[in-house]
C-alpha cells in the first residue's frame, strides 16, 4: 500500500548511494559550478539558430533549476531549465552520444 515503511526504505537506499560514491571519492554537492553563460545571454546568442542546426565546436555551462523532463521515443529527452527569469529547452540526442 505503500506506506511510512516504504518512504524510509527509499530514504536508506538513497543514503546509502550517496555515501558509497563519497567513499569512491565523488563530491556530491562541490561548492563551485563555473557558470560561462547566462540563460539570457545563451538566448542572445543562439536565437538566430535555424531549426536543427547545432554548434556541436561550442561548449558552454549554465545553471538553473530542472521544471520538467519529457521523452520523445527512446533516443530524444527534452529538459525544461529556468534561471534568472528566463528559460532554456534542451534537447538531449542518445545518438549523439558515445
Amino acid at each position: 500500500d505503500g506506506g511510512a515503511s516504504d518512504d524510509n526504505s527509499y530514504c536508506e537506499q538513497r543514503y546509502a548511494s550517496l555515501h558509497k560514491l563519497e567513499a569512491e571519492g565523488m563530491s556530491l554537492f562541490p561548492h563551485k559550478f563555473d557558470v560561462s553563460i547566462s540563460f539570457q545571454d545563451f538566448q542572445q546568442k543562439y536565437k538566430g539558430l535555424e531549426v536543427g542546426e547545432q554548434r556541436k565546436e561550442e561548449s558552454v555551462s549554465m545553471a538553473g533549476r530542472l521544471f520538467s523532463i519529457r521523452r520523445s521515443g527512446k533516443n530524444l529527452v527534452f529538459l525544461d531549465v529556468r534561471a534568472d527569469g528566463a528559460r532554456v529547452q534542451f534537447m538531449c540526442n542518445r545518438k549523439a552520444f558515445q
